[in-house]
């Protein structure tokens, strides 16, 4: 004998396929980080190897002039806030999302200084 109080196979199944739905629509938003996580984590890579060619480049700069070039410094420190930018988003410790979604970070404030003085 079938207790009627209890759902049928049919109705559990329907059930737990709407809890499933409520679950992915109540993490959208998540899902959504997520991807531009894996995102902004493949700029954070590319990124390395922009500040390699960047500090190669100052690196002559220096040799060949004796002081390092004012416009690559700027960009340098572009850089360096764009990156704590990529990974205060990545770490969740900020929900603001970085470029190409936010301005690009400017770096105007920043002095170039020479670190031998």
């Amino acid at each position: 004998m079938m207790d009627e109080t209890r759902p049928g196979m049919r109705e559990r199944a329907t059930l737990g396929m709407q809890r499933a739905g409520d679950w992915v629509a109540a993490n959208r938003s998540h899902w959504l980080r997520g991807l531009l996580m894996l995102g902004f984590f493949l700029v954070l890579w590319v990124l390395r190897l922009v500040v390699a060619v960047a500090a190669i480049f100052q690196l002559g700069a220096l040799l060949l002039t004796g002081a390092p070039n004012d416009q690559v410094a700027r960009f340098g420190a572009a850089l360096a806030f764009y990156t704590a930018e990529i990974v205060a988003y990545l770490t969740c410790a900020s929900d603001r999302l970085p470029f190409p979604f936010g301005p690009w970070p400017r770096a105007e404030s920043i002095e170039p200084r020479n670190p031998w003085e």
